[in-house]
């Protein structure tokens, strides 16, 4: 899915208009606090996300996952070279899955086809996640700042 397409703008307009609406209403009323607007942002990304990409979604959401409990655990255990080594391997996880998405099709064409040949399938990764480089290098930026904010 990207900018030019029907469905973003459905799924963006059908959720934007009415939360505008009801946060106008709740921010008049005194009501409204801040933390509803992150809430409200992370759960429209969410939805574009699975529409964009349904089949990557779940390994989006298990890598979110893993790299939150990474951190959590550097963050609550006193233990520098295991929260290094955790936090370095989740790092290599990261990129792996980074590359896999944006380099495959790359790689499997260009050195593979010389022993192979031109029967490869172009495609094998059909459908890239939108943003998925922004949100690695957020994950390991995070992850960075959690390591070096433990070693001070």
């Amino acid at each position: 899915m990207n900018f030019t397409e029907f469905s973003f703008w459905w799924i963006l307009g059908s959720f934007l208009i009415p939360f505008l609406v009801i946060r106008q209403v709740f921010v008049f009323g005194g009501l409204w606090r801040e933390e509803f607007d992150r809430k409200a942002l992370m759960l429209l990304s969410l939805t574009l996300f699975w529409n964009a990409a349904a089949s990557s979604f779940l390994i989006f959401i298990v890598e979110l996952a893993v790299n939150y409990a990474v951190v959590r655990w550097i963050t609550t255990h006193d233990r520098a070279v295991a929260s290094k080594f955790l936090g370095y391997f989740t790092i290599g996880l990261d990129l792996t899955i980074l590359a896999y998405f944006k380099y495959l099709d790359f790689l499997a064409e260009n050195l593979l086809s010389p022993f192979i040949g031109d029967d490869l399938s172009p495609g094998a990764v059909a459908n890239i996640p939108p943003g998925i480089s922004f949100y690695t290098f957020q994950m390991i930026a995070f992850l960075v700042d959690t390591l070096k904010g433990k070693r001070q």
